[in-house]
């Protein structure tokens, strides 16, 4: 199912931050309807599923005991990234508030 960006995001449960970022980057497929950018949900869903690093899926298998915190570190990092731009864009936009209202 093909959605605005914003929508399939909610659907996928992924940030809208990273759905654009993986569209921009051109790993999930992207239509354009108008200005609109569409993305599949089903696509959005499984990069967001995807493992991070192939490298850190190997170290698992081959070294379970030794590298589990680390590969845990690597596929985290995503995520965490992620949950700053949220909180960069919410702090951003109540900066931008404040000093509207002060500038009036």
């Amino acid at each position: 199912m093909w959605m605005p960006v914003k929508h399939a995001a909610a659907a996928a449960g992924v940030p809208e931050r990273s759905a654009y970022r993986w569209a921009k980057r051109g790993v999930i497929a992207v239509q354009k309807s108008g200005k609109v950018q569409l993305v599949e949900v089903g696509a959005l869903r499984a990069y967001a599923a995807r493992p991070v690093n192939a490298t850190a899926a190997k170290l698992t298998a081959t070294h379970p005991g030794d590298r589990i915190a680390e590969v845990a570190a690597i596929a985290d990092w995503d995520e965490r990234l992620c949950a700053v731009e949220t909180g960069l864009v919410e702090l951003f936009d109540r900066v931008t508030t404040l000093a509207t209202k002060f500038e009036a």
